[in-house]
């Protein structure tokens, strides 16, 4: 091969891997959400009465924390409602929960409280409300 078939064999591979790059990146990455979506749906399966009891805790600590702030009772709402959840799945079900775990589903709750109206909402999107 000489030297300016090599050239252009190789500008002709980088164009081409520069054209293809992003659709397989876009793939791989449906892919991997995919996958944690059947992930997120195995476990919310079969852990549905844990993961029901702290998601009813978390929409009940951010409506009491957005309430205790607006009263000027408290200053930080995210620490309240952590305090809350944990405090109240302690005394109903006897159990300790991560906080990562209280703190994921409080953002959720959040993000469900202030967009519950809007179309796409988790709530509506998960439980087919209105």
């Amino acid at each position: 091969m000489t030297e300016l078939m090599k050239e252009f064999l190789v500008k002709f591979l980088e164009a081409l891997m520069l054209a293809l790059l992003p659709l397989l990146v876009s793939l791989l990455v449906g892919q991997v959400v995919r996958v944690v979506q059947d992930l997120a749906h195995k476990l919310k399966a079969r852990n549905a009465e844990a993961y029901e009891m702290v998601r009813f805790a978390a929409m009940s600590a951010v409506r009491a924390a957005e309430q205790a702030n607006l009263g000027g009772l408290i200053e930080e709402k995210k620490a309240y409602a952590i305090d809350y959840v944990e405090r109240y799945i302690a005394k109903a079900y006897g159990v300790k929960v991560d906080v990562e775990v209280i703190s994921q589903a409080i953002e959720a709750a959040v993000y469900d409280e202030f967009n519950r109206y809007r179309a796409g909402s988790i709530e509506t999107e998960a439980y087919g409300e209105d």
